[in-house]
């Protein structure tokens, strides 16, 4: 009896964080989701809009190892064409998660000018392991025509130098 409660503990003590390891990678797969989505309803707003829009951190706070509700926050009616400014929602692309979430999103632009092709980049940042250090991924475009997106989403703890149009795990560690 003694010897099966041994091998019963050896296993235990090699399989629990083995799933729990695997529990939070599994958990990550909605930042490349939802990051995904995100990108997608970018690049169809500007394909109209001829500019991004930058949203603040949303939900407004960052998640811990629970889902949480994701309210919509609604479009301005000033959002138009002539001025895309004034677009500073998920609901203006038409981007909606689907269920609640792990993460909190964020994303930045540099709006077009004259010479100067708009820019963006999408952040996604959580805590899920409820350690006090958030794992995080970025995305970012490459309009400036180099290899590397030149502008940070303000959530993510990504070096400068992350190559463009790629989800990239900011601090791989983390999960």
């Amino acid at each position: 009896m003694v010897i099966v409660v041994a091998i019963l503990g050896v296993l235990s003590a090699i399989a629990i964080p083995n799933f729990i390891n695997y529990s939070l990678r599994a958990k990550t797969a909605e930042a490349f989701l939802l990051i995904g989505s995100i990108v997608t309803s970018e690049e169809t707003f500007a394909a109209e809009f001829e500019n991004y829009v930058a949203v603040t951190p949303h939900p407004m706070t960052v998640p811990g190892s629970r889902k949480v509700v994701w309210t919509n926050r609604p479009c301005s009616t000033d959002c138009t064409r002539r001025t895309p400014a004034s677009c500073t929602e998920y609901t203006c692309i038409g981007f909606e998660p689907p269920a609640r979430v792990y993460f909190q999103y964020a994303t930045t632009r540099v709006m077009a000018s004259t010479g100067v092709p708009p820019e963006y980049s999408v952040g996604a940042a959580a805590d899920l392991n409820e350690d006090g250090v958030n794992g995080t991924f970025a995305y970012r475009s490459k309009n400036y025509g180099g290899m590397y997106g030149v502008i940070h989403d303000g959530i993510s703890h990504c070096p400068a130098d992350i190559i463009a149009q790629t989800i990239t795990r900011c601090n791989p560690r983390s999960y």
